[in-house]
């Protein structure tokens, strides 16, 4: 028996079949779409992974659509005039979809760029009508945006310059899906003259969903960057479960296409490292479809390269960051040899700083202190600093010294520390 299905009605139960199978690729989250409303931006725009003369925009729309952005720069003569970059595919077509990411590349350093968000709904291209001509596309709404879309904060950002040696971040972690919690840290105040904020894992108790992942935390803090404060993401534990956690990337994406990766600041080396899950592959929790241990193999030997860098030996600073502090990975044998592998590597790495989550309660370690907390009788190397769950951490940094204070939800600030005491 035929049965006669329209378009709609189709992709509202392929929707239900496709979560069903737990299959979650970018394209399942192009499935929800508002029909009968005007085009929008959605969520965000958000920054990331700025570094090396890069930026993605991030960004989502209420319906399907191609996208671009035009970035101008008065300081830049190669932005002078404006360039486009489209969302594309890497098969060479524009993305057509509600999820996109945009890379900016070939930037200066130190420069004032503006930019603008287009966004044109795609209705119906070529392929997917009956009796459409060639090559033919059915574009609806067009949207033109250069101010963040909850206010009227202009979409600006600065690159860093290679010159500046002063810099602040914020680090928030272990949100587990409080909303209030990310308004609460990330208040203008505790942003003021950070040059970026970085999320240091554990934002969802499961990665299960799109509207989980916007309402439960990244909504919160894409409004606090409101289009200009770059933004980095440390991979946690928390971030390997669910439906859609191998779509993370889609959503924040990274220059080295891996949720580890590394980037310099104001002479710092920063290392963002990924310890996956906190339980090992034979768990009952990980229910057999992970593989962290030839993950964190590869990691491990990127890694190792890395460290071995002329870049990396040569900066001024090296700041570590990684959710889970690799010195006890849980209780077994396995994941205390993952803390050995890529503690090795570190021990030897001559860190300044390692900044780390997952506890929920923040501790200070200095060098040459037993780690707390951990049944193994190990003395640490470098300072650790370990932010709690309801703390930002502040960090300051400028040509001859880096200091630190927690901030609580309430905007209260510790007395500022100085690294050198650490030590």
């Amino acid at each position: 028996m035929a049965y006669n299905m329209d378009r709609k009605t189709f992709f509202k139960v392929f929707a239900v079949l496709l979560a069903n199978t737990g299959i979650t690729p970018a394209f399942a989250a192009n499935l929800n779409v508002e029909n009968n409303a005007s085009l929008k931006i959605s969520e965000g725009p958000y920054l990331l992974s700025m570094d090396g003369g890069k930026v993605c925009v991030v960004f989502m729309t209420n319906k399907r659509a191609v996208a671009s952005v035009e970035v101008f720069s008065p300081d830049d003569k190669n932005f002078s005039q404006n360039k486009i970059f489209f969302d594309s595919s890497p098969t060479g077509r524009k993305h057509i979809g509600t999820l996109h990411a945009v890379w900016l590349e070939n930037l200066a350093a130190g420069n004032t760029y503006s930019y603008k968000i287009e966004v044109k709904e795609v209705l119906e291209y070529w392929e997917t009508y009956k009796g459409a001509k060639y090559g033919a596309t059915k574009f609806g709404d067009i949207l033109k945006c250069d101010t963040y879309p909850n206010g009227s904060n202009p979409l600006i950002f600065k690159t860093p310059s290679d010159k500046n040696p002063e810099m602040s971040f914020i680090v928030i972690n272990d949100i587990h899906q409080t909303p209030k919690t990310v308004q609460q840290l990330l208040q203008p105040k505790n942003l003021s003259n950070a040059d970026f904020i970085l999320l240091n894992g554990d934002m969802v108790n499961t990665f299960q969903n799109e509207e989980l992942i916007f309402k439960g935390f990244m909504r919160a803090v894409s409004d606090a960057a409101h289009g200009n404060i770059p933004i980095f993401y440390a991979r946690g534990n928390h971030e390997c479960r669910g439906k859609y956690s191998e779509a993370f990337l889609d959503y924040f994406p990274t220059k080295t296409g891996k949720p580890y990766y590394a980037f310099m600041r104001a002479g710092t080396f920063f290392l963002v490292l990924d310890m996956g899950e906190d339980k090992p592959d034979s768990s009952a929790e990980c229910g057999g479809i992970t593989d962290f241990d030839s993950y964190q193999k590869e990691e491990s030997n990127w890694l190792e390269k890395i460290v071995a860098s002329k870049e990396f030996k040569t900066a001024k600073r090296r700041i570590a960051i990684s959710h889970i502090p690799p010195f006890e990975l849980g209780e077994s044998p396995y994941n205390r040899a993952i803390g050995n592998r890529f503690r090795k590597i570190l021990d030897k790495a001559n860190l300044n700083l390692m900044i780390c989550a997952h506890w929920h309660e923040r501790f200070v370690v200095k060098s040459g202190e037993r780690f707390p907390k951990s049944k193994l009788d190990i003395k640490v190397k470098y300072p650790i600093i370990i932010n709690g769950k309801k703390d930002a951490l502040k960090v300051k940094i400028d040509d001859s010294s880096l200091s630190f204070a927690f901030i609580n939800e309430k905007g209260g600030y510790t007395e500022w520390v100085d690294l050198n005491k650490l030590k």
